[in-house]
């Protein structure tokens, strides 16, 4: 039976949630023996690296010293979880897991976990390794989202992040070291969740020289389904005459998500005389003045499937404002449970909300347009909710299940 081992840097975030729910959907087809390494964070149903109080010093110091040396670098401070140069790392090759794998599959390898070098000499190991592309990391000069900056086109160099941008810059220098280590890699395929981040990737002369695969993520479909609005409501303590609108974001100060597009949004859908609503916040912490809201019921940051597909199943719409984002596993759980959303058209999001059949969609950043389609949608009656809501079930169905998604990476495995 072929050995996999997934890598993750860290117990919480899309990339691990990915991870997890693969590596188990995998073991349930019988005929693939995975497992999950995760380099910090909570124990849980995995492996976790930093599992003693002295891994756990080491995992934050190397964190801590990567970002130390990327001061003298940075242009400001709020670049300064933007970008990373891969400075630290353990040395994966000396874990039994790694070791023993047929297949290493890395998903976010950041946070001092896998250096540079470390990922040189994971790569020229003999082992196969595949790399989904949770964002644009493995193929930029090191940072995660390049925005409205194409450098990574050219090589990258004159980086917008950096504090003396220039030609042969950090990003550039780092940009070389990766795509030469990349280029002589010769048991290395790529996957990307969404075919947007596939053209990116295969634009890049970084990933060019590789197969990409276009894989999305998968989901328990049997999780993540629709069940009876009013009930859950009643059961969460929700009105049951409003309409709910779900929002989750595990970093409020993430400028990627948009939270403070989303309070904008909700004062919008406001001035158009649309107060008949409630709101439910999933994720960081909020204090009153994040919320400023009276509507707004918070629950925290939650961790366990079950309690989020309530969450979902309740809710009449999700609200994603990220203005970059790859393939959202929020947003797969809301379709899974029959719940529409609405989004900005950007990044991959556009492959899963299509506009009027699985929710609403504007333009980046216009908040008027997309809260006038969201009170339009919300407006309908309810044989259209129920048809929009089998839409939405059919497209998670269809494209997100966790065992079809299981079959496609073994067959990548083969390879």
């Amino acid at each position: 039976m072929k050995k996999v081992i997934h890598i993750n840097a860290t117990s919480a975030g899309g990339a691990f949630v990915v991870a997890q729910r693969l590596s188990g959907f995998l073991n349930q087809s019988g005929k693939i023996q995975s497992s999950h390494l995760v380099y910090t964070g909570s124990p849980g149903d995995y492996n976790l690296w930093s599992d003693s109080y002295w891994k756990s010093k080491i995992s934050f110091g190397l964190h801590a010293l990567e970002k130390l040396d990327f001061l003298r670098f940075e242009k400001d401070k709020s670049v300064r979880f933007a970008y990373s140069h891969a400075l630290t790392g353990i040395d994966l090759l000396s874990n039994k897991l790694v070791k023993d794998a047929d297949v290493v599959h890395l998903h976010w390898i950041n946070k001092g976990f896998v250096s540079l070098k470390g990922l040189d000499r994971l790569l020229h190991s003999g082992q196969r390794v595949v790399w989904t592309c949770h964002d644009m990391w493995p193929f930029t000069g090191g940072c995660y989202y390049s925005g409205s900056c194409a450098n990574y086109l050219k090589k990258c160099g004159s980086c917008p992040l950096l504090k003396n941008p220039h030609t042969n810059d950090l990003s550039h220098t780092m940009f070389e070291k990766k795509a030469n280590v990349i280029a002589t890699a010769s048991n290395l395929a790529f996957v990307t969740p969404s075919e947007w981040m596939a053209n990116l990737a295969r634009s890049s002369q970084i990933a060019d020289t590789k197969t990409i695969h276009h894989i999305p993520n998968g989901i328990d479909t049997a999780m993540f389904q629709p069940a009876d609005k009013k009930q859950i409501k009643q059961e969460l303590g929700l009105d049951t005459e409003k309409k709910t609108i779900l929002f989750s974001s595990v970093n409020i100060h993430d400028k990627r998500k948009g939270y403070g597009m989303f309070l904008e949004l909700i004062k919008q859908i406001e001035a158009l005389g649309f107060g008949d609503y409630q709101v439910v916040f999933i994720g960081g912490k909020l204090t009153a003045d994040d919320v400023g809201n009276e509507k707004v019921k918070y629950t925290g940051y939650i961790s366990d499937a079950g309690t989020m597909a309530s969450w979902f199943q309740a809710a009449d719409i999700y609200v994603s404002t990220s203005v970059e984002d790859n393939l959202p596993t929020t947003i797969m759980e809301s379709l899974a449970c029959g719940t529409p959303v609405a989004a900005f058209g950007i990044g991959g999001i556009p492959e899963m909300v299509e506009h009027g059949v699985t929710g609403v969609l504007a333009e980046k950043g216009n908040i008027i347009r997309l809260a006038e389609n969201m009170v339009e949608l919300l407006n309908h009656k309810s044989g259209y909710a129920e048809e929009i809501s089998h839409h939405c079930r059919k497209k998670a169905l269809t494209n997100y299940a966790g065992e079809m998604i299981a079959r496609r990476h073994m067959e990548l495995y083969d390879c």
